[in-house]
């Protein structure tokens, strides 16, 4: 055990260095400067106020963002820090679940984990979803401390577990609304699993508890749900809701090796899930629901509120598709049989580590170079600018305040200089 929890140590601190290296090489994308447009010179009220002009958009993430502009300053290093901080915790929460399920080798789901490109790029990116999958994660591992919670003599432990139970999950909503339906797939798993010991309690204490959540987050769902509606176009998008672009979006994207690595995670899946000495057929079903349900809620819900598909609303289900991958491999291992689909999980892994350096390479966005650029031409004396559709302006006027005092204001379309 703990020459296993020293390789983990090992790991983690190549992992941070590798994120930390790369954090800032790339310039912030769009969808970055979108979030960090309310947030950098703000106060906690009007981060508050922007929130709702986000379609699905939850405070927590948002606040962590002030929170560390106020602490270290602004930087692109600075606001993606956080993403980096959460993403090891979710690996070293994998690494307690796959302890959970007595593999051998938990490092092995921990390593998988975190090298899925879909994972591997929210880490290093100012959105709040590597902080959403760390409260899931958590809030997972803290569920297994609640149903064990029933073979102590006491039950206040138990109803520590629930309390913080409720506070992760509490937490995750406040970051990402989508993130309850990992608490969902567990309730639905405790309904289902007749043969647990101590499931009646386990099941009012997990049920109030994620009734709580919701309850607590109820206020924030009512405040901007009106705001969220007027930004959803309903059905704009070719991968809106449920339909079937939408669903080969997500086989193609989940991997980041295309449908090849889509079919190689669904061979390594159905490998993980074949009946062992260490896996009983009530720990199978608690996979096979955290990996489906919180997939059929997403594509649910997209359709309820009219909102388009996008894959890392599916970053949830990688955990259990880390745990069941490293089942497959550590039951190759065992086998030894080098052969036929048994590979499966070595090719993906590999697959993925070569999407992952592609992604490192890519050049990223060049919304600054090109706000730099207009300005330079905006200095010139009587030149303005005109933007196009006129809320562009915010994306360069972030990089380039000036720009702001440089805005076309004539009537006359004759006397404008558009840039």
């Amino acid at each position: 055990a703990a020459q296993s929890h020293r390789a983990l140590l090992i790991f983690l601190a190549v992992y941070a260095l590798i994120l930390l290296f790369f954090l800032d090489k790339k310039p912030l994308m769009l969808d970055e400067i979108l979030d960090l447009v309310g947030v950098r010179d703000s106060t906690v009220r009007e981060v508050l106020n922007f929130v709702p002009t986000n379609a699905g958009g939850a405070p927590l993430g948002y606040l962590c963002d002030l929170a560390i502009i106020r602490l270290l300053g602004y930087s692109v290093f600075a606001v993606r820090l956080p993403s980096v901080v959460f993403s090891l915790i979710g690996c070293v929460g994998v690494y307690r679940l796959a302890q959970a399920v007595l593999l051998r080798q938990p490092l092995w789901a921990t390593i998988c984990y975190a090298i899925f490109p879909l994972q591997f790029r929210y880490a290093m990116i100012a959105r709040p979803y590597s902080q959403a999958a760390g409260w899931s994660i958590l809030s997972t591992v803290v569920f297994f401390k609640l149903i064990q919670g029933k073979e102590r003599a006491s039950p206040r432990p138990t109803m520590a577990w629930a309390a913080l139970y409720a506070l992760l999950a509490t937490a995750g909503l406040y970051t990402h609304p989508y993130t309850i339906f990992v608490p969902i797939a567990h309730f639905l798993w405790l309904v289902c699993n007749r043969s647990l010991d101590g499931r009646k309690r386990s099941l009012i204490l997990a049920g109030r508890a994620i009734a709580a959540a919701s309850l607590a987050f109820l206020p924030w769902f009512l405040t901007a749900h009106a705001a969220w509606q007027k930004i959803i176009g309903f059905g704009a998008s070719p991968y809106f809701g449920g339909s079937a672009k939408g669903l080969l979006l997500v086989a193609h994207e989940l991997t980041g090796a295309g449908y090849v690595g889509f079919g190689l995670a669904l061979i390594s899946v159905v490998l993980g899930l074949r009946p062992s000495p260490g896996l009983e057929a009530g720990q199978r079903l608690f996979w096979i629901l955290y990996l489906v349900i919180p997939l059929l809620c997403v594509l649910a819900a997209n359709v309820l509120f009219g909102y388009f598909l996008a894959i890392r609303q599916f970053i949830f289900i990688l955990v259990p598709l880390a745990i069941l991958i490293a089942m497959a491999a550590e039951a190759f291992v065992k086998t030894g049989r080098p052969r036929g689909v048994s590979l499966a999980p070595g090719f993906l892994v590999i697959a993925m580590l070569y999407a992952n350096v592609r992604l490192l390479g890519q050049p990223g966005e060049g919304w600054q170079a090109a706000a730099s650029t207009l300005g330079k031409l905006a200095s010139v004396r009587g030149t303005c600018v005109l933007f196009v559709p006129p809320d562009a302006q915010d994306t360069f006027v972030f990089f380039e305040p000036q720009l702001a005092r440089t805005l076309c204001d004539s009537e006359d379309l004759s006397a404008w200089e558009t840039v």
